[in-house]
């Protein structure tokens, strides 16, 4: 059975034929074009061998940041987070507050994409193949965005409207700033440390929720984030999401072979734990409006 990622990273002017949250997409996107331009990390033929090789995903990495003592306090404030929480349990006030944090969502996927494009200077300028590889993966992550706004009207009932009148609410702000402080050429490496909250730390929550019993399983936030951010390939034995166990295994991989360019800097804890703490309050803005 073909593999869509190793399909993607062998032919990445198509699009990744992988069932994921825009996210989840956008981060796999991510991690094939930085396999693809020399100088950030494991070139592709090195990802393709760890993705492939018949051995369990070295997740130590993600692990050790997630376990850390000083990251445990963020940590359990993200599992516990109210929105979702009451969000799995069907309240019909906070399913409403899904609705605007899913517009504000659609805000951060657009800043993604200005973001991304913002890397384009950061190729040299004789790279012409890297900056076709980086503009391929603009073009991706913009039609991940679309996809979601697509999901919000169609799925969540949303007026389209809104995505024109709607205000980027503080925590979208300070989000995308943060984003934009980290897209100097010397950091190509924070960006994956980045979206370990909203890839892997989605998936580790959406985990606890599918296997929860007092969860709704008949919402669309159940649909839409519980579902979208798990393998459930075989629902009695549910998964971490690809892209989760895709960008762990890549972390790993490439702290252990570039350890003269990426070293267990507390600089990582500080973009976990900050990273954390803005997608709380990115949830925490859906009820500013209900």
């Amino acid at each position: 059975m073909a593999d869509p990622i190793i399909d993607h990273l062998r032919n990445p002017t198509s699009r990744l034929n992988l069932k994921a949250t825009p996210r989840g997409r956008a981060a796999i996107e991510g991690i094939v074009a930085d396999a693809l331009i020399d100088g950030r990390g494991l070139s592709a033929k090195e990802l393709e061998d760890v993705l492939t090789a018949d051995l369990p995903l070295d997740n130590s990495f993600i692990e050790n940041l997630w376990n850390d003592p000083k990251n445990k306090p963020f940590v359990e404030k993200f599992m516990n987070n109210e929105l979702c929480k009451r969000c799995a349990e069907g309240d019909p006030v906070s399913l409403e507050a899904y609705k605007v944090y899913a517009v504000q969502d659609y805000f951060y996927l657009v800043d993604y994409v200005k973001f991304k494009a913002l890397r384009l200077a950061t190729v040299l300028q004789y790279d012409l193949n890297a900056l076709k590889t980086e503009l391929q993966s603009v073009s991706h992550t913009y039609g991940d965005a679309e996809g979601w706004k697509k999901t919000c009207i169609d799925d969540l009932g949303i007026d389209s409207a809104v995505f024109n009148t709607a205000e980027r609410s503080v925590a979208e702000l300070a989000y995308a700033n943060f984003l934009q402080n980290n897209c100097r050429m010397e950091d190509w490496f924070n960006l994956h440390v980045i979206v370990i909250a909203c890839i892997y730390g989605w998936s580790v929550l959406s985990l606890k929720l599918y296997n929860d019993p007092k969860t709704d399983k008949t919402t669309q936030f159940y649909k839409t984030f519980i579902e979208g951010n798990l393998d459930l390939s075989d629902p009695e034995n549910p998964q971490l999401a690809r892209s989760a166990r895709t960008l762990s295994a890549f972390l790993t991989a490439n702290s252990q072979r570039w350890t003269s360019i990426i070293d267990d800097k507390e600089q990582y804890g500080l973009l976990f734990r900050t990273s954390l703490r803005l997608e709380v309050a990115l949830f925490n803005s859906g009820y500013e409006k209900v």
